[in-house]
């Protein structure tokens, strides 16, 4: 793919030559055994964060628990907006020319699973500044081989195929990559715009289908405006242990087929349901041939519906006999009495909060789940 989403010329190569340049710390330093600073002296030269971002396990993670997260965000502090700092792992408003001291003091970070990056940033030229400090902070941590969740997130999709490189360098073998935060405040876009730079950033994240995140990526979430058509499908036919599709923000439905997609959720985070929406529950059974696991949360009562309705009635060319459908409305009875005027009751675990419906007309077993259940990704 050749975009245009991250193309400006006011970022140039002056940025190397900024106040972002962290070759004074050495290789020896990041990765001395003794850390030069006591925990009483970090909490003293760096302010401890207050919060950890989001950690709980979401709609098809994979089941194994999850390391406390390595943490990089960058941002403007309130008190100058001129400025960039970051958090670096469990300190905030670290300032530029101290990152890689406080990232070298928190060895017990380094080798978690679980990477979470977000680059609140707005003007191209700090972005850019930004970007060349992040790839001399990845440059100095030790190597891993897997990494068990990604998350990145930038308040300008724009530039995300800027980072894609050092994302791919030094964690290319992942399990699980998100791609943008639910419900985060980001720069408005036209939502075609914003789903070319997203999957940008997903074509240089795996494209190619021999090494890295192609042949172990099981899971993938984005949150973002995304086109669901053959582009995102080939991208992800070629991962060839993927198991499970996250969507959101919805900017046009083509044609595709998703073949190695078997469990898939569309997150509404609590937003107005669309016309996409709509479309998307009407189709997803023809988009989605392997899926059986189908999972609706935090979208609008008729959504959801209008998915369940399309098992109420025999398909031409269906094969699944049987499909699993989470949903998110919290009155199961209301949603129930609904559901029955398509279908028919056949069965109820009331341990697993699980009620199983057979259509009128035919179609496949139906296992609705409460709105607390989770679905998890098996590791195999």
């Amino acid at each position: 793919m050749n975009s245009s989403c991250s193309d400006d010329s006011s970022m140039g190569s002056s940025a190397t030559n900024s106040l972002f340049n962290l070759s004074t710390v050495t290789n020896e330093q990041m990765n001395s055994p003794t850390s030069p600073f006591s925990p009483l002296e970090r909490t003293m030269r760096w302010k401890q964060a207050k919060s950890d971002p989001q950690n709980e396990e979401e709609f098809g993670s994979i089941a194994q628990t999850y390391d406390q997260p390595l943490i990089f965000k960058f941002y403007h502090p309130p008190s100058d907006p001129a400025k960039v700092v970051a958090r670096i792992g469990d300190y905030e408003d670290v300032p530029v020319d101290e990152w890689l001291n406080c990232l070298g003091t928190q060895e017990e970070l380094l080798s978690s699973n679980n990477v979470h990056i977000e680059i609140d940033v707005f003007e191209a030229k700090p972005i850019w500044e930004v970007k060349v400090a992040f790839d001399e902070l990845l440059d100095k941590q030790p190597p891993r081989n897997t990494v068990a969740r990604l998350v990145i997130s930038l308040f300008d999709f724009k530039y995300a195929d800027k980072f894609a490189p050092a994302l791919k360098k030094h964690y290319g073998r992942l399990f699980e990559l998100n791609v943008g935060i639910p419900n985060k405040r980001i720069k408005p876009q036209s939502p075609d715009f914003e789903a070319e730079c997203v999957m940008e950033l997903l074509h240089q994240l795996l494209k190619d289908p021999f090494e890295g995140s192609p042949r172990t990526l099981r899971v993938l979430r984005v949150f973002p405006f995304l086109c669901v058509g053959e582009d995102l499908a080939r991208l992800i036919n070629g991962c060839r242990n993927f198991k499970h599709l996250t969507l959101s923000n919805i900017s046009s439905m083509k044609k595709g087929n998703f073949n190695k997609v078997h469990s898939i959720l569309l997150d509404g985070c609590d937003m107005a349901d669309t016309w996409h929406d709509k479309d998307y529950a009407k189709k997803m059974t023809i988009l989605f041939p392997e899926a059986v696991y189908f999972g609706f949360t935090r979208c609008a009562f008729d959504v959801i519906n209008t998915a369940l309705k399309t098992f109420a009635s025999d398909r031409i060319g269906e094969k699944r006999d049987s499909v699993h459908f989470y949903q998110s409305y919290p009155d199961f009875e209301k949603f129930l009495m609904v559901a029955t005027s398509w279908f028919e009751k056949i069965g109820e675990n009331r341990q697993e909060k699980t009620i199983e419906l057979i259509g009128h007309e035919g179609g496949p077993r139906v296992v609705v789940h409460s709105c607390d259940s989770m679905y998890r990704v098996p590791l195999s």
